[in-house]
């Protein structure tokens, strides 16, 4: 689901295609940069970034 989020669409930065799941604080400490593109990571790239958002969003969650 992530990584079909940030192919979605062409030549865009993880920082827009992830701003509805970024915080709009700018509090996100993420494992990889806001500025690089989908097509630039690796695997493990995305292995990480996933991992940061699925528990950074169980942390937030009422029944956390």
């Amino acid at each position: 689901q992530l990584v079909n989020q940030c192919f979605q669409q062409r030549r865009k930065t993880l920082r827009n295609c992830l701003r509805s799941q970024l915080d709009p604080a700018g509090g996100d400490t993420l494992p990889v940069s806001l500025d690089a593109r989908p097509e630039t990571l690796s695997v493990a790239d995305f292995v990480a970034l996933s991992n940061h958002l699925v528990a950074r969003s169980r942390d937030r969650s009422p029944n956390g």
